[in-house]
């Protein structure tokens, strides 16, 4: 199976996106009016789930998903309905960072979570996104990312980053 066919995209080598995850480790906090706020990633260098060290620019984001009130928070990454957090209700980027606010369901279990932020021990986040990235990677093996669309957003208890981190 060539990379990324997994998720149906065009090999990179074919001007393709690459199914990444911002492995920058995010941090939120509650709102008063009880939507979270979210910190989702910065310009650092990422890996993606190829293990290609990657750097994000901001510029080079696609934030009409995530910024379109339909994009789904979710609870690490995992994508059924069991783990749907809330949605994502609008995203920018200011100081080259992404930042979000996000609604948590009113569920029983949104609840307990919802109780996690509001007491700080729920602390952390992650963005999924496609990714674009350069032919070739500068001298450090870095590539460039080129272009870049976030998907979801994640309430994280692990961030990826801190496990896959490039060292």
């Amino acid at each position: 199976m060539k990379e990324g066919a997994e998720l149906g995209a065009l090999p990179l080598a074919m001007g393709g996106l690459e199914p990444a995850r911002a492995e920058t480790v995010g941090w939120l906090r509650p709102l008063p009016d009880g939507r979270v706020f979210l910190c989702l990633a910065s310009e650092e260098v990422i890996l993606t789930n190829c293990g290609r060290p990657a750097r994000l620019t901001m510029p080079a984001a696609d934030l009409s998903l995530l910024a379109s009130g339909r994009a789904p928070l979710l609870i690490d990454h995992l994508g059924a309905l069991e783990f749907l957090a809330g949605v994502v209700e609008e995203a920018w980027i200011e100081a080259g960072q992404l930042y979000a606010h996000a609604r948590l369901a009113r569920t029983s279990r949104m609840g307990e979570v919802r109780a996690l932020v509001a007491d700080g021990i729920l602390r952390n986040c992650s963005v999924a996104s496609l990714l674009s990235l350069s032919a070739s990677p500068d001298s450090q093996g870095v590539h460039s990312v080129t272009s870049w669309r976030p998907y979801e957003a994640s309430l994280a208890t692990v961030p990826r980053g801190w496990v896959e981190r490039r060292r």
